[in-house]
């Protein structure tokens, strides 16, 4: 069943597990797509989950008039939650969303009496909740629709230095957009600060749908996501379009999933707007009975969940030690000999207690190598793109960014790398204007080609292990166009008699001449001289930690790649590496 969006628009049912981003200005019609994606969704019988971080979603359970029931969401949170939620539950929440077949309001504005949440909270929740739904939609895989209001807040572009809750946050909601359809979850994403959005995660989007936009940083943003996706002479015609488009327009573009790309007028919801701005004398409207779903049996699992994490809660057990140590200290419990039990109930919180910190306490170092690593490969990825820059033959100028060194050590002059010790496809003689990195691009292509698997700018970017938007790859993919060896991304009578594709490596060589870091080239040869049961043996093998930040970013580009399988024994797919 499709979804009506609009007067001669409709996403298809898939919509559930695709990413879509949406930008706009205030009040410019985002939070009315938003009600009527639930809203469609609920009729076709699609699951949904609405994080919402300013309480203006609840009109969904009314009828537009607000006289009557509109669609039955189960509402998580605010002042008109059906369940209370606390900042600590986003994992308990995302238990319940990933085990239900029922949608959701998950209201993250509030508590019941009205005091608001502060930002921080507002982020580990959503961390919390991110990662724990991308682990328990893998056990079940039935379709879920993640939506997520003023997502900017939540993956922005610039994370402060020492920010460890906004980097999880960031990490563990990429991880959904990136690797959320295999489990069966798609994503929303909802901001009216376009140029604050993470690009690495909204580059993802398989559709963007642009509302009435007049910020310049937040224009270039959109210009941003546009990419190849539309000629470059069109941009500054669809800038006037979009800063122009009457509320409740907007600009849709879906190059490979809809093939669609042109104005649409989004339908006004049919629940209550809850979210319309008052005017001056007006009042709140007065709304009737809403609809409603059976809460007993979740009332029932969310009192127990909650009861039981409060157990295993650090504060909460605080909490208990001191007032059992208040009690020795004023002598209302008497000495150990004398009355033992609140002795042994002492010990046991002292123990859990330490027990939870020492495990929160080794979290946030996790957390903080994950930084670190991250950072390296950021330094890395520098260094890879001085190397294409240099013609791609090992040779190459010291790094944009020193390494980071030991707090209790100067730090020492960066120096160039070794160039990677792999299989290296030797370059032959090429015309003037194919360098080495204009070289490494038909390589990549040819070789991708070669093994029928999917060429774009996205799993060209990848396999070269820079960015897709990098200045310096799309100078030199127009480099090659312009010169008249790739349409697009298919080789022209031009290219062919160069005979590209019988210069690349035959087999499992090619693949390994092309992988981008010396981490993924020594599991890949590891897993060619005999296959891994699962992570740790394999990074036992590697002599890497199996929750190491690189390894794990390895072997994910790995699966990602369709290089390994993406569950199971960790080995070679069969078929990829042959022809």
């Amino acid at each position: 069943m499709d979804l009506n969006i609009g007067k001669d628009f409709q996403l298809p049912a898939d919509a559930a597990t695709q990413t879509l981003v949406v930008y706009g200005g205030k009040g410019m019609g985002k939070t009315n797509l938003a009600a009527v994606l639930c809203e469609e969704m609920a009729h076709a019988h699609v699951r949904f989950s609405l994080l919402d971080p300013v309480g203006v979603s609840w009109g969904l359970r009314h009828s537009a008039d607000g006289k009557g029931p509109g669609i039955d969401p189960l509402i998580l949170g605010g002042r008109r939650g059906d369940i209370p939620i606390e900042p600590t539950a986003g994992a308990i929440v995302a238990d319940l969303v990933a085990d239900e077949s029922v949608n959701t309001i998950v209201d993250i504005s509030s508590k019941k009496s009205g005091e608001l949440w502060g930002a921080g909270e507002k982020i580990r929740f959503a961390a919390d909740y991110a990662t724990r739904l991308f682990s328990r939609q893998g056990e079940r895989r039935e379709p879920l629709m993640q939506l997520i209001d003023e997502a900017g807040r939540f993956v922005p572009q610039q994370i402060p230095h020492g920010a460890v809750d906004i980097a999880r946050c960031v990490g563990a909601i990429e991880q959904l957009v990136e690797l959320g359809r295999n489990v069966g979850v798609g994503v929303t994403l909802i901001t009216q600060r376009s140029a604050r959005m993470n690009k690495s995660v909204s580059e993802l989007a398989e559709c963007m749908i642009a509302f009435r936009t007049v910020g310049p940083r937040s224009i270039a943003a959109i210009l941003d996501w546009f990419g190849e996706h539309i000629p470059k002479e069109r941009w500054n015609d669809l800038v006037k379009n979009i800063r122009a488009l009457p509320i409740g327009r907007a600009l849709v573009v879906s190059p490979g999933w809809l093939e669609f790309e042109g104005e649409v007028q989004v339908r006004m919801r049919r629940t209550f707007d809850s979210s319309a701005t008052p005017k001056p004398g007006q009042h709140q409207k007065h709304v009737g009975k809403p609809a409603q779903p059976d809460l007993i049996k979740y009332q029932e699992r969310m009192a127990a969940t909650i009861e039981k994490a409060k157990e295993n809660d650090p504060r909460e057990l605080w909490k208990k030690i001191a007032d059992l140590e208040q009690k020795l200290r004023s002598g209302s419990v008497k000495e150990n000999k004398e009355n033992p039990a609140d002795a042994r109930a002492l010990k046991e919180w002292q123990d859990r207690a330490a027990l939870e910190a020492r495990r929160h306490l080794s979290h946030v170092e996790e957390i903080e190598k994950r930084l670190v690593n991250f950072r390296n490969k950021m330094v890395s990825l520098s260094d890879d793109l001085l190397t294409l820059a240099a013609g791609g033959n090992g040779k190459q100028t010291a790094p944009l960014v020193a390494r980071s060194s030991p707090s209790n050590e100067s730090p020492k002059q960066a120096v160039p790398r070794d160039p990677p010790r792999h299989a290296v496809v030797r370059e032959p003689a090429m015309p003037g204007e194919i360098d080495g990195g204009r070289w490494r691009i038909l390589r990549a292509i040819a070789t991708l080609n070669r093994r029928r698997m999917r060429v774009d700018i996205f799993s060209v970017s990848r396999w070269l292990g820079v960015h897709p938007n990098g200045g310096r790859f799309r100078g030199a993919l127009k480099s090659l166009r312009d010169n008249g060896y790739l349409q697009d991304f298919s080789f022209t009578d031009k290219t062919h008699a160069l005979n590209v594709e019988s210069l690349c490596a035959p087999g499992a060589e090619g693949i390994l001449s092309l992988l981008p870091e010396d981490t993924h080239r020594r599991i890949f040869t590891s897993i060619l001289e005999q296959p891994a049961a699962d992570v740790q043996e394999l990074g036992a093998r590697l002599g890497l930690h199996p929750n190491g930040g690189r390894y794990r970013s390895a072997l994910r580009w790995l699966r990602q790649m369709a290089v390994i399988p993406e569950s199971g024994t960790i080995q070679a797919q069969e078929g990829v590496y042959g022809g």
